[in-house]
């Protein structure tokens, strides 16, 4: 089932710092949490994901682009931050980055929990590799050894105390409730892939948007901030639900 760990595994296997990916769980070991009536019969990931762990064809299935982004004409954007970005405007370059963030695989199947919750259903889901570095909160699902970072269920459970886990950081994650699941927990200067941004606000990445994505299939390569939005390298265009808010009282 579990057919995404093996090429996360290899991909990281001349990475000293991403040792944890070999303790990835296998099909037979995985263990997750989930709402009464949902299961997960699978894995799923971004086509540019996919790319990055090695799969083949993919365009000439699927086109060449790996998705686009939409931006709202009812915001302002401000283009050039260099100067700050305008106190009625949304900065462009954030907004961009974030989005190409979702498209490279920032993304959690418990958005798809919560909706179908929401509309009264339940059903089998696939989750992403994302997720498989999600755990909650608490007593026997807190990670704390390699062994146990195999054998504890991945929290799957919208509205869940949940966060990012490669046993060198914690990371707290949106709870899929308050705001989309495929996020860092809201306000907290994490990164980039903060749920909300402010008019006249920049984000740029951070640490935590750079391990997650390296965990995930990606080659990381130190380019100074903040020309790092760019650091990936390949005009990946995309659009996996995302919408800013204005952060009430701001």
């Amino acid at each position: 089932m579990i057919k995404c760990s093996d090429p996360l595994i290899a991909d990281a296997a001349d990475e000293p710092d991403d040792a944890i990916v070999s303790h990835l769980p296998a099909a037979s070991q995985l263990d997750y949490d989930v709402p009464a009536g949902f299961s997960v019969t699978g894995m799923s990931a971004s086509k540019a994901n996919l790319k990055a762990l090695g799969a083949t064809g993919l365009d000439t299935n699927f086109g060449p682009a790996d998705g686009e982004i939409n931006f709202n004409t009812e915001f302002s954007f401000d283009f050039d931050n260099r100067d700050g970005v305008d106190s009625g405007s949304m900065d462009f370059e954030t907004v961009a980055a974030h989005e190409i963030g979702h498209i490279l695989g920032f993304d959690s199947v418990v958005d798809q929990i919560a909706y179908l919750m929401d509309q009264g259903q339940t059903g089998s889901v696939l989750m992403t590799p994302l997720d498989l570095f999600r755990f909650q909160n608490g007593p026997g699902t807190d990670p704390s050894t390699p062994a146990e970072f195999t054998m504890m269920p991945r929290s799957l459970v919208p509205g869940a105390d949940s966060f990012f886990d490669d046993m060198q950081n914690e990371i707290l994650m949106s709870d899929g409730l308050s705001h989309q699941a495929s996020h860092w927990r809201d306000n907290l200067g994490i990164g980039i892939m903060d749920p909300t941004l402010s008019y006249g606000e920049v984000s740029l990445l951070s640490e935590s948007d750079l391990r997650a994505l390296d965990l995930i299939g990606y080659e990381i390569t130190a380019i100074p901030l903040p020309v790092a939005f760019w650091l990936f390298g390949s005009a990946l265009l995309g659009l996996i639900g995302f919408s800013k808010h204005k952060r009430a009282g701001l």
